[in-house]
């Protein structure tokens, strides 16, 4: 009898499949998140004076992703390989971050983690991801 150890191939396969998941996860909330971004808002429009030309007339209210105004955060949102099967994804948009968790005088308008959720569930959903998995992300 002779017994074969693949433990080295076998390994390199299934982290090669992690890290293609994780890509595809970092990916799918990019788009979540940009895609998040669209559409009405339901918060207050300016007065006629203080109107930015070219700039959305009505603002998003506490809690909805953020109003566009200019494409800047949304361009600037983006998945990075950080190392085998770790990607991160976000803005590197100072204000992104003050967005996301609000500040002393503008009270948060989530986006990202609202993404990460929608693409959480869909996975669970769809049997991509089980049970006991994902519990702090």
């Amino acid at each position: 009898m002779r017994l074969v150890w693949h433990g080295e191939k076998v390994t390199r396969k299934a982290m090669a499949g992690a890290d293609a998941f994780c890509s595809q996860v970092a990916t799918d909330i990019v788009g979540e998140a940009k895609l998040g971004m669209k559409g009405p808002r339901s918060g207050a429009v300016p007065p006629q004076g203080k109107r930015i030309p070219g700039w959305i007339r009505q603002r998003s209210a506490p809690g909805e992703p953020p109003a566009v105004q200019s494409t800047n955060l949304v361009n600037s949102i983006t998945a990075e390989k950080l190392g085998l099967a770790k990607y991160r994804a976000g803005t590197n948009v100072d204000y992104g971050f003050w967005l996301e968790f609000g500040t002393r005088r503008i009270r948060p308008r989530p986006w990202l983690r609202p993404a990460l959720m929608r693409v959480r569930r869909k996975m669970r959903v769809g049997g991509q991801l089980p049970k006991g998995w994902g519990v702090n992300w």
